[in-house]
């Protein structure tokens, strides 16, 4: 089966102008709304000689004018779908044990689309009808489906002690068949569509996901949902799990009567800790580890409030799963849990402002996907970090702390400095890269008004300088020479490695450009990428006499 055949099957006449199918390409991250299937698949296959070539699993709105849309953006799924890697680290072994899971995943019942991705299953189950967001009340949306059947995926994948990559956001993209995987083989691998079969019925979709956990709600019946976790104040570790805990481990039976001798600080915090250490060793769900620890609140009668953070729940999971996987006991995980919970934001400042030394008002998240985080500082500055590996990482944090602001933060032990990510976390404000305070973009604009872009055939005679430049209804910059202006003019100190990210994560992509100019020949790399904002374009100087190229700079 050819792409051709692969959407057919999976979107039917669904596509059209307000329901667009998205096709994505890496490394060039550029995105393509499409009313058709035929113009998606031509799209499709005009990249796969160079590109890893991506498709939207839901369906876009029209209008979408940067990225590749969120799932606000999406109207309409036609499937729900999971993603099967084997050979991967704590993932199913091999071909055999993937099928397995996936058989497990549909308890008996097989996907109508099976797709060999290269390394790995990509399977959809294609509904009968397709779902949107405009249901009414009492029904599920397309997001909500979305979330609870990777929820259902997951708990599979724990139940066969594998994990899985969770792929349950609507605005997932995923492999388009008769492409190829360029990702991590030196020979690209081709997509294949590897069997098929019939769709399925909505009922038989919400029956397996009614079947492990019913949706959480509060006492007003609203779900309280972020992310993958679901809180809820009445919320228990259902019976067999916890007669499972209680018969099979002697320490989770102490931890669970609340009766630690062996732990350093016994507060309700180092008691949480405990037990999402206990359900990270087990193979609980996250869920299962915010039931518990809800569960265990109420029966102790703490304070079950705190458990109702979604930012606390989320801190104690991540610490656990992290600091265990990295080979720490789990004593030594507790014993790391016991200092203060700050509760009010000034104190998590004051805080942080004695660990780091800086006085840091927000932590800037730009972009829901591709991620890059600032540090705003009271004093209006903002060190730009970068991905979130560069945040998570002690030694990467103080070389940027001490580069921007010129002090360098004590060094601490591993655990201590997973509680400064966590109160970090607390600060974090999502910014949309389409965001009109978008940082990137306020220097770009002020950059362009500075250095006026030439246009028409002049962006030869800018290139030597390396100038910017209008072409082909994209804006050139060069990253060195837009680098000196933010250094010399804003006074930001921003690396090149990281101010390519930016560019990156904002939708430009690097691109080799060459012009001749009075008989000498340049070649420069510039960064290209749509730009919306007006813009004063520099004609082409009636004195200079220069020799633009006869085709295009690329």
């Amino acid at each position: 089966m050819d792409a051709r055949g692969f959407f057919d099957l999976l979107f039917d006449d669904l596509v059209d102008k307000d329901h667009r199918l998205v096709i994505w390409s890496l490394p060039d991250k550029r995105a393509t709304f499409h009313e058709s299937i035929e113009a998606a698949v031509a799209d499709a296959n005009a990249r796969a000689d160079e590109a890893d070539v991506y498709f939207g699993v839901g369906l876009v709105r029209s209008g979408i004018k940067r990225g590749r849309g969120r799932a606000a953006d999406v109207r309409m799924i036609s499937s729900v779908w999971a993603d099967v890697d084997f050979g991967k680290p704590n993932g199913p072994a091999d071909e055999t044990a993937a099928l397995a899971l996936i058989n497990r995943i549909g308890q008996g019942v097989k996907p109508t689309i099976l797709v060999n991705s290269g390394h790995g299953f990509h399977c959809y189950w294609v509904l009968s009808e397709p779902l949107t967001e405009k249901k009414d009340a009492s029904e599920w949306k397309a997001s909500q489906l979305a979330t609870a059947w990777s929820n259902y995926v997951k708990t599979q994948a724990w139940a066969s002690k594998v994990s899985i990559d969770s792929v349950g956001d609507v605005s997932r993209v995923l492999r388009v068949p008769g492409t190829y995987n360029r990702k991590e083989s030196s020979e690209p691998i081709l997509i294949t569509v590897q069997a098929s079969a019939s769709r399925v019925e909505f009922g038989w979709v919400t029956d397996l996901i009614d079947s492990t956990v019913a949706p959480a709600r509060t006492k007003t019946g609203e779900a309280i949902i972020a992310g993958e976790i679901a809180l809820r104040e009445d919320a228990e570790l259902s019976a067999a799990k916890l007669d499972i805990a209680l018969e099979h481990d002697t320490r989770f039976a102490r931890t669970w009567r609340r009766q630690r001798a062996d732990m350093r600080d016994r507060s309700p915090s180092s008691y949480d800790m405990a037990i999402a250490c206990f359900g990270v060793e087990i193979g609980w769900t996250d869920q299962d580890i915010a039931n518990a620890i809800i569960h265990f609140r109420r029966k102790h009668e703490h304070d079950v409030r705190k458990a109702m953070r979604l930012d606390y729940i989320k801190r104690t999971i991540i610490t656990a799963r992290s600091s265990l996987a990295k080979g720490d006991s789990e004593k030594e995980v507790v014993d790391a849990a016991d200092e203060p919970e700050l509760d009010d934001l000034g104190a998590v400042r004051d805080d942080l402002a004695r660990r780091l030394k800086i006085k840091i008002s927000k932590l800037i998240k730009r972009g829901a996907e591709d991620s890059r985080y600032f540090l705003r500082l009271e004093d209006g500055r903002e060190i730009f970090i970068g991905p979130i590996s560069v945040l998570t990482n002690q030694a990467a944090m103080r070389n940027k702390i001490a580069e921007t602001a010129s002090v360098l933060p004590t060094t601490m032990k591993a655990l201590r400095w997973d509680s400064v990510v966590g109160q970090l976390f607390r600060l974090e404000e999502l910014v949309e890269m389409s965001d009109g305070d978008d940082q990137l973009h306020e220097w770009i604009a002020a950059y362009l008004t500075d250095h006026q872009p030439a246009s028409g055939k002049a962006w030869a005679e800018v290139v030597p300088h390396q100038r910017p430049f209008l072409y082909d209804d994209r804006l050139h910059v060069h990253v060195i020479h837009l680098k000196r202006w933010l250094v010399h003019e804003q006074h930001e100190k921003i690396v090149t490695q990281d101010l390519r990210a930016l560019l990156s994560a904002a939708g430009f992509a690097c691109r080799k450009v060459s012009a001749r100019v009075r008989g000498r020949q340049y070649c420069r790399s510039y960064w290209a990428g749509e730009w919306d904002r007006p813009v004063d374009a520099l004609p082409l100087g009636e004195t200079q006499k220069t020799t633009p190229a006869e085709t295009t700079p690329f």
